[in-house]
């Protein structure tokens, strides 16, 4: 149930504008009951119930109301006296960038450092030659019963034969060995921009730890093997679905790596097989994007 519940929360975007009707009709599709429902209206602050029709919230208000509105069509929720509030929107995000989201190792969570990086084992032994190992944000040191990031010796542990990224936020990065080699960190092939510091051992050798701003890990980031149109799909799909899982009804798209339209491909496929569960704003910034 309540999986279930979480899901209604990120669908009922509309609530706060879709207040009770005078005259509602039967034959809701949906009617969620004996709920805590916040909606945000100054008219009618509080309710235990709604029912959802076509896609919207049409009615709103107490148990007896709502459950009067039900046909032998209509799928019935009781929220157990859960709290139900309107979707979330998140002002800032750039979902369009997680074209691999269903690649990726997700720290998010996780207690331990112990754990995190038998995970990356795990990947590692599913990954298929040619792809990447990633970590990409979402995680803190302060949130591992040790309290402190992985060593750049742990993760080669972790992940000897195939390259790793771990990225902490847009501040840091460490890559593996063959990551390393990869980019070719500590020869002429890498051409490291104004700021960026490549950190070295007590023997002078280049360690795979990068302290960079958020532009040169987009532009190291796109030299990495793109997924295919299917999975793009699939990772926009899975992403979304994880977004909804928080309450989040809109983001705002802050400019892709990949810009408009061909950026935009997983998006309208999704809106064609009616799967856009998201109300999906964006700007771009019209970055040029070489694949070569």
């Amino acid at each position: 149930m309540k999986k279930t519940i979480t899901v209604l929360t990120a669908a009922f975007i509309s609530l706060g504008s879709m207040a009770q009707t005078k005259n509602p009709s039967a034959g809701a599709d949906l009617i969620v009951y004996h709920a805590k429902i916040t909606t945000l209206t100054a008219a009618q602050p509080q309710a235990t119930a709604l029912a959802v029709s076509g896609g919207r919230i049409y009615a709103v208000g107490n148990d007896a109301e709502i459950l009067a509105l039900k046909d032998s069509h209509t799928r019935l929720i009781d929220a157990d006296g859960r709290r139900l509030i309107p979707g979330l929107e998140d002002s800032h995000m750039h979902p369009l960038n997680e074209r691999n989201f269903t690649q990726k190792v997700k720290w998010d969570g996780v207690p331990t450092l112990k754990r995190a990086l038998e995970m990356l084992t795990e990947q590692a032994a599913r990954t298929p030659e040619g792809q990447w190992v990633k970590v990409t944000g979402a995680w803190s040191p302060y949130q591992f019963k040790e309290n402190r990031e992985p060593t750049i010796e742990e993760l080669n542990k972790a992940v000897p034969n195939k390259p790793l990224w771990i990225q902490y936020a847009y501040n840091r990065l460490w890559l593996n060995k063959p990551a390393m080699k990869f980019f070719g960190i500590g020869t002429p092939k890498f051409k490291a921009e104004p700021g960026t510091v490549l950190h070295k051992d007590s023997k002078g050798n280049y360690t795979g730890v990068i302290d960079a701003n958020t532009f040169v890990f987009v532009a190291l980031d796109a030299m990495l093997p793109t997924p295919t149109p299917e999975e793009e799909v699939s990772s926009m799909e899975y992403l979304i679905r994880d977004l909804n899982r928080f309450g989040l009804t809109t983001v705002i798209e802050n400019s892709s790596v990949v810009p408009y339209p061909q950026g935009h491909l997983p998006i309208e496929t999704l809106i064609k097989a009616n799967k856009m569960n998201i109300r999906f704003p964006f700007v771009d910034l019209g970055f040029t994007y070489d694949p070569n």
